[in-house]
């Protein structure tokens, strides 16, 4: 009798830019406080994968889900204007993608993207309608002491 198990390297993207959907937003928590979770698929290649960025509920200047709402607007924000941040679902952006080692459980360490710069593509097309394959899921979510960890 014989148990095979697969090893697979990492799922993360390449680095670099991409056209990127914005398929949700959900609000939660963190260890630090009050969050929003930007789930994205992102076009690599030939294939979609996911990706989540995990921003604080901040709402200062340099929140970076301020940024994101202000670059998907197209204008900054006004000293407290509210905006629904589920208007921008479906929106296709152009994200710069990077790759940072970092450590994992177990005293181990791994790869993961994290979403740079966050814009409105100039071509406002959906991505191809191939399914998103399942596992292949990046969560950047390991939030920092100020809960933005993820630079739009």
């Amino acid at each position: 009798m014989s148990l095979i198990a697969t090893a697979k390297n990492s799922n993360t993207v390449p680095a670099g830019r991409h056209l990127a959907e914005l398929v949700d937003i959900e609000a939660g928590n963190s260890q630090y406080g009050p969050t929003y979770k930007w789930i994205l698929t992102v076009q690599a290649g030939k294939t979609r994968q996911r990706l989540t960025a995990v921003t604080s509920q901040k709402a200062g200047q340099a929140a970076k889900w301020r940024q994101g709402a202000e670059a998907l607007l197209g204008r900054p924000l006004k000293d407290q204007e509210t905006v629904d941040l589920l208007r921008f679902v479906g929106t296709v952006c152009d994200i710069n993608v990077t790759r940072e080692t970092v450590s994992g459980k177990n005293g181990g360490t791994m790869v993961v993207n994290r979403i740079q710069g966050l814009r409105p593509a100039h071509q406002q097309k959906r991505l191809e309608s191939a399914p998103v394959p399942r596992g292949a899921e990046l969560t950047d979510d390991d939030a920092s002491p100020e809960g933005d960890d993820v630079p739009f």
